[in-house]
């Protein structure tokens, strides 16, 4: 999959940050809701994993597949 470099740095900083949110939740005693967060944070990379997919596949030229392209 190739990505905008821009989109790459904007998920690179948001998954940082999302690390920095996590390890200030956990410090700050709030280590019960951690399985809520994850599993939140986990519905939301399904998603974003999906919208990644469709944009590429409706960026492709007509016909083109995924054997067509090279790895």
């Amino acid at each position: 999959m190739t990505m905008d470099r821009s989109l790459v740095e904007t998920l690179r900083r948001t998954w940082d940050s999302l690390r920095g949110i996590r390890r200030d939740i956990a410090t700050g005693g709030h280590i019960g809701a951690m399985s809520d967060i994850d599993a939140l944070v986990g519905v939301a990379l399904s998603e974003t994993l999906n919208q990644l997919s469709t944009s590429e596949t409706a960026a492709r030229p007509e016909g083109e597949t995924d054997h067509d392209t090279p790895a």
